[in-house]
């Protein structure tokens, strides 16, 4: 896969085999970053993708599922068009992905629109159907980049449109585009970064947020927040004016002041702007690193 940096001109890597996939950063006129992305031919993920997160700079947002679903992709288009309620039985991972380089600098496979197809997966209740996040490191070899030309990720990009859009312009391929804001990646990479923090035990935590256009700021990321958050991870994001006592399953993001109470009665206290600065990257969050006793 070719990745653009459109703002340079340049390709980022041109030792990468050209197979007419491509995936571009680029910003608008508004100033506004968008990740848009062209996959005309099958790829591999964890062969010719998986190894860019680990360089110093990567443009993320790439949309990952399992190969199987382009086996069946015309099948379901055909049943979709018949109405077709049940067509078939899928025994693969339904899931699709983001991926995206946390705030904590590794990379994670963030599930999207967690209900997506999952009525025709057997055994799965549709009652209890959870967002997932995978660390890439455990992703299997079935995995690829999803055909944007294909009717599989239009239906996906359907049901979660507030993320994955249609593209129309920037990329001149003959494949269909499609985009992620830089706003939903930034939104992702942090419900990856806590996900990643509630694993190692970190159950309470609040996020400070001072911005001099606080109020409006705050709203946007409040928005893009809950559009990418699909439910059901263990926690969610809690935005308050002033100290109140929260159940362990909320991730509380406050101004400073109301912060430092949340720290003074036992949460792993963030800064936002760190997190989003590159703070965080490579920091050891066990419980007897010297930065979470600095936050005790």
């Amino acid at each position: 896969m070719r990745t653009f940096l459109m703002d340079e001109y340049k390709f980022l890597d041109d030792s990468v085999k050209d197979n007419g996939n491509i995936i571009c950063y680029y910003s608008d006129r508004l100033g506004y970053y968008h990740h848009s992305l062209s996959v005309s031919s099958l790829e591999s993920f964890n062969e010719q993708r998986k190894c860019d997160y680990e360089k110093q700079f990567v443009v993320d947002g790439d949309i990952i599922c399992h190969k199987e679903w382009f086996n069946h992709d015309k099948f379901l288009e055909k049943a979709f068009d018949e109405y077709n309620e049940h067509p078939m039985d899928i025994t693969w991972d339904h899931r699709f992905y983001v991926v995206v380089r946390s705030y904590d600098g590794e990379a994670y496979a963030v599930n999207l629109c967690p209900r997506f197809y999952s009525p025709l997966v057997p055994g799965l209740d549709k009652d209890d159907i959870k967002q997932t996040i995978v660390p890439i490191k455990d992703l299997s070899d079935d995995y690829v980049l999803a055909l944007t030309d294909s009717y599989i990720l239009k239906r996906f990009s359907d049901c979660s449109s507030d993320v994955v859009k249609r593209e129309n312009s920037v990329i001149s391929t003959g494949a269909t585009k499609y985009k992620i804001d830089e706003s939903k990646i930034s939104a992702l990479r942090i419900i990856a970064f806590i996900n990643s923090l509630r694993s190692k035990g970190y159950h309470n935590i609040v996020i400070s947020f001072k911005n001099p256009m606080e109020g409006s700021a705050l709203n946007w990321l409040k928005i893009h927040m809950h559009q990418v958050h699909g439910g059901n991870l263990g926690f969610f994001p809690i935005f308050i004016g002033h100290y109140e006592v929260r159940h362990s399953e909320d991730v509380v993001i406050a101004r400073p002041e109301v912060a430092r109470k949340y720290e003074k009665n036992g949460y792993l206290l963030l800064d936002y702007y760190d997190m989003i600065n590159g703070k965080y990257v490579g920091v050891d969050f066990s419980p007897e690193s010297k930065f979470v006793r600095k936050y005790k």
